[in-house]
């Protein structure tokens, strides 16, 4: 969102604007069409995963180029939510070209020099060994630590700014936060549906989590779930920040109950 601040990409942008087949023609047809907020909120119309986003024997050009030449889009963009890495790797790829850098630059860039990380806090395709970084796994490749992890968080809490310094514009945070799902969109495949029974919406890149109506939402939780249970989240309305720090196999069915009962306890402390 920090290329969408200055310019450099807008969410209305295409994929057929700035993504290339491997003989550097632009691309063409259905997979053309589809937006960056698409990507961003899952609503893209391609599937899951295409069996390449955390290969660290890949690229991540390689990766783009098999999502492409791969089967056509399952859904019409906009309408259907489905979650997976695949939307990722393309918003991901058209960075890379309207900017001119490598993924790992533009995060360097844009978030760890901004937010002083270290190189604790790195993408990879495989974070767990720390392996292959020609092919970041954009949607879940992260590798970091409670610590450094929160300084992320406080910024988006802090509406964009750490330690004064607006790293991200108000509008996009909010924009990130906002509701993407239409009237009529429909849930394809959640995690939190699937395992869970909860049908949550999603903003861009980030989970809506609401006990009931989200058009009419009181107790909006944003978060941003990890596979192996790091889950960060915002408290209902804004009030406050928290992380649970996991990295277990498996762990984000476990660490979303844990969070539940965390947010009782923490929100009758509030109320006190």
């Amino acid at each position: 969102m920090t290329l969408v601040d200055r310019g450099v990409l807008s969410l209305n942008d295409t994929t057929g604007k700035w993504l290339k087949t491997r003989n550097g023609r632009p691309w063409a047809g259905s997979k053309s069409r589809i937006t960056l907020r698409q990507l961003l909120s899952f609503t893209s119309g391609l599937k899951g995963n295409y069996g390449c986003e955390n290969k660290a024997r890949l690229t991540l050009d390689r990766c783009v180029s098999k999502i492409y030449r791969g089967e056509r889009l399952k859904y019409q963009p906009g309408s259907t939510y489905h979650y997976g890495s695949s939307h990722m790797v393309l918003a991901g790829k058209m960075a890379e070209a309207a900017t001119g850098m490598k993924w790992a630059e533009i995060f360097q860039r844009n978030m760890k020099n901004p937010l002083g990380l270290t190189d604790t806090t790195q993408y990879y395709a495989r974070p767990g060994p720390g392996w292959g970084t020609k092919n970041p796994w954009l949607a879940g490749g992260i590798k970091s630590n409670v610590a450094e992890y929160q300084r992320f968080l406080s910024m988006i809490f802090h509406r964009g700014k750490y330690r004064g310094q607006q790293i991200l514009q108000p509008s996009s945070v909010t924009e990130m936060e906002k509701d993407q799902f239409g009237p009529h969109t429909v849930i394809a495949y959640s995690p939190f549906t699937k395992y869970l029974g909860l049908n949550y919406h999603y903003g861009l890149g980030t989970w809506h989590e609401c006990s009931n109506n989200h058009n009419r939402c009181h107790d909006l939780t944003i978060s941003s779930a990890g596979a192996a249970g790091f889950y960060p989240w915002i408290g209902p309305n804004r009030s406050y920040y928290a992380i649970l720090g996991m990295n277990k196999l498996g762990g984000a069915v476990i660490s979303a109950k844990l969070v539940a009962e965390l947010r009782l306890l923490i929100d009758q402390l509030i109320k006190l």
